[in-house]
C-alpha cells in the first residue's frame, strides 16, 4: 500500500530518475524491466508512450546537459552494444516526431539532444 501512495505522489522526473538508476548497467534486461515496471508504466501512461520509448526518454533526459548525445553514450551507460541501441531507433524516432528529443544528422554519427521544454514543469 505504501508503494501505491509513493507512485500517486510521484512526478515524471522522479519516475524517470528511478528508471535511470535501475537501467545503469542493466543491458535493458528482463530483470531491469521487472524492477522498473511501475516507473516505466507511470511515464508511459502520462506521456502516451510505449515502455521502450519511456525508458529511452528517461535516458535522454538524464543526459540532457549534453547537446551531443550519441547512441554509443546510451549503450555505454547501459553496458550493452551500440547495436542494441540502434535496434531501438524506431522508438527513438517516435520521440523525435513528438519533439521530446532532437536529432541532428549533419554528418555521421547521428547526434541527439533533449530540449529543456521536454522536462521543464514535469
Amino acid at each position: 500500500m505504501e508503494a501505491k501512495k509513493e507512485m500517486k505522489d510521484m512526478n515524471l522526473l522522479e519516475a524517470m530518475e528511478h528508471i535511470v538508476t535501475l537501467a545503469k548497467g542493466s543491458e535493458l534486461s528482463d530483470e531491469f524491466y521487472n524492477k522498473a515496471d511501475e516507473y516505466i508504466c507511470f511515464v508511459a501512461d502520462k506521456l502516451q508512450l510505449s515502455k521502450l520509448q519511456s525508458v529511452m526518454l528517461a535516458l535522454f533526459v538524464d543526459k540532457s546537459d549534453d547537446r551531443n548525445i550519441l547512441a554509443s553514450d546510451i549503450a555505454e551507460f547501459l553496458q550493452c552494444t551500440t547495436i542494441q541501441i540502434i535496434k531501438c531507433m524506431n522508438d527513438v524516432d517516435e520521440l523525435v516526431c513528438r519533439e521530446y528529443i532532437i536529432k541532428r544528422k549533419r554528418r555521421p554519427p547521428t547526434i541527439f539532444s533533449c530540449p529543456r521544454r521536454c522536462y521543464r514543469g514535469a
